[in-house]
């Protein structure tokens, strides 16, 4: 599972995880918020979670974020 956190800092932004989705692979939103809690300070932890069946990457593999961010807005 590969995911992409966005505005965790400054404060102001909002947290948002964004998830690619891999075949066969159930998890919820909440399963991925309940994860950082008590290995994270609370306000690092995602406030929300998107699930995305193709996250936009480099021919490398990594993600772009700010195509990520414009998809986003």
């Amino acid at each position: 599972m590969r995911y992409e956190g966005l505005g965790s800092w400054p404060l102001r932004r909002a947290r948002t995880t964004i998830v690619d989705r891999i075949k066969d692979v159930i998890v919820s939103g909440d399963e991925i918020r309940a994860h950082p809690r008590g290995r994270l300070a609370g306000y690092r932890v995602p406030g929300t979670v998107g699930f995305w069946d193709d996250l936009p990457c480099t021919g490398s593999g990594k993600i772009r974020k700010p195509a990520v961010r414009e998809r986003l807005r």
